[in-house]
């Protein structure tokens, strides 16, 4: 999958330095003003928005970035020449990190890099867990395949291959000939070869699935017992505005 990212305002110095340490992990789209960037955002998938506040700033819609918030949730990194002035204003906006434009390409570049990778396993997990149940139905069925994979027995083919023919020789209809015998029985060995790679692609699948969802399982039995061990010793006493007691999960 080829991931995108949408630059808005940047400098034509500051995307050229950056696009080129990006372009392994995503594609870097240039868009010099709010109008094209949101022509873009309507037309194509992006997954990351790189915003420089100074430019939204020059054209008094800092609160463009709120607006594009509350339609889109991909990580948005604010650039700006004074971040420590201007945190508190991109994260109110809807900026998940404001840092310094004029911080070297390379960790600008990072920092993007690793928006998108924390993005993106996010948004997987959050997809297993949705489909979870879709996946349990579809390893029911596979195990239902499994057990009930249909045979032909050598008796069935024998039966309508001969059934209203006769063996040339002037025999009785219905008389089953040794060309008939082995014509079955290679079929047959075709059959079951043939019934072997089905298994074989059910049990592959079934595999596939069954190693997802239980590894899936082992993540939230993790996160419910890393849970319980934060909060497990989480007293009354260490209710908000108080000085945590001894022997709770903070010290």
């Amino acid at each position: 999958m080829e991931y995108q990212a949408l630059a808005i305002g940047l400098s034509d110095g500051l995307f050229a330095g950056i696009q080129p340490l990006l372009s392994s992990y995503m594609r870097l789209i240039p868009s010099q003003t709010v109008k094209d960037a949101a022509r873009l955002l309507e037309e194509h998938q992006f997954h990351l928005l790189l915003v420089d506040i100074e430019y939204l700033r020059a054209i008094h819609q800092s609160d463009w970035l709120a607006g594009i918030r509350r339609i889109r949730f991909v990580p948005v990194i604010v650039l700006s020449d004074t971040p420590e002035t201007d945190c508190h204003l991109a994260v109110q906006l809807g900026a998940d990190i404001c840092t310094s434009s004029k911080h070297p390409h390379s960790m600008i570049a990072d920092l993007a890099w690793a928006q998108l990778r924390r993005y993106t396993e996010y948004n997987h997990y959050i997809s297993l867990l949705e489909t979870y149940s879709k996946r349990e139905q579809q390893i029911d069925l596979l195990h239902y395949e499994m057990r009930h994979t249909a045979r032909v027995s050598s008796e069935e083919i024998i039966d309508g291959m001969s059934l209203g023919h006769g063996d040339g020789m002037g025999g009785s209809k219905g008389h089953i000939s040794n060309k008939t015998m082995y014509i079955a029985l290679n079929y047959q060995e075709k059959m079951e070869h043939m019934n072997e790679e089905s298994a074989n692609e059910i049990a592959e699948c079934l595999l596939k699935l069954e190693t997802e969802q239980n590894r899936l399982r082992h993540y939230v039995s993790l996160w419910k017992s890393g849970r319980r061990r934060c909060f497990g010793r989480f007293t009354l006493r260490d209710a908000p505005g108080k000085k945590p007691q001894r022997g709770s999960a903070l010290f």
